[in-house]
């Protein structure tokens, strides 16, 4: 009977319907279009008492207005129209219903995401001599929704495109010292905003010779560039 009686607790421990409002976890704007994106977690539903989302926006701390509503429980992002792109904007999702089948529930309140990672500098440029590939190396950007780094080859006050890393190094083929390179680096975050581009640095390259006669070697190299 004991048994019975825990396994009957267990199962209602266990059982989830929707008990609360999707969480809003990031709310993405793009300027050039005016349209932003709001992303929320998933629900569980194991009662089948939803029925929708409704999602509601707020101008400049002003009433909120219907946005959208949502009736697939599968969805986590919507993309609404932003009327005015230099006001502020807060959003939230108001999910229709409870287990009881009566009381809505609301989420938490978040404005749209504008906060660019800070600006950050590439820890190191090295080069290897015996693969002819240069390992740039940077620390973590502090934002919390960092999604990549962008590395560029810096030419001329020309930052161009080399590649997308979701990890702090990366291994770049095809430099040699008759063909150095500066190198800079940018953080985007999940919103794709981007930070301001770092100082460029240029990795040190040893020359040597040898004189035979007189039993010594004479070493020199280029200075590392991007230190003060």
């Amino acid at each position: 009977m004991r048994s019975v009686v825990i396994a009957f607790l267990l199962s209602i421990q266990l059982c989830f319907g929707v008990q609360k409002a999707p969480s809003v976890v990031r709310i993405c704007l793009d300027n050039n279009t005016g349209i932003a994106t709001v992303y929320w977690q998933n629900l569980r539903d194991t009662c089948n008492s939803f029925s929708k989302n409704l999602l509601y926006a707020s101008e400049n701390n002003g009433p909120w207005i219907l946005q959208k509503t949502i009736t697939n429980i599968s969805t986590i992002s919507t993309s609404v129209v932003v009327t005015d792109i230099n006001s502020s904007w807060k959003y939230k999702i108001v999910t229709y219903f409870a287990c009881n089948g009566i009381d809505s529930l609301e989420s938490n309140e978040l404005s749209i995401d504008q906060s660019k990672p800070s600006i950050m500098e590439i820890d190191s440029v090295s080069f290897d001599p015996i693969t002819q590939k240069i390992l740039l190396g940077w620390k973590n950007n502090p934002a919390p929704d960092t999604k990549g780094y962008r590395v560029y080859q810096y030419n001329n006050s020309v930052n161009n495109k080399i590649a997308d890393v979701d990890s702090n190094h990366v291994i770049l083929p095809g430099f040699t010292k008759s063909n150095p390179a500066d190198f800079t680096i940018a953080a985007y975050d999940s919103c794709n905003l981007f930070s301001a581009i770092s100082n460029f640095q240029r990795a040190a390259y040893l020359n040597g010779s040898i004189d035979t006669c007189k039993r010594s070697v004479s070493l020199g190299w280029s200075l590392y560039q991007g230190w003060n």
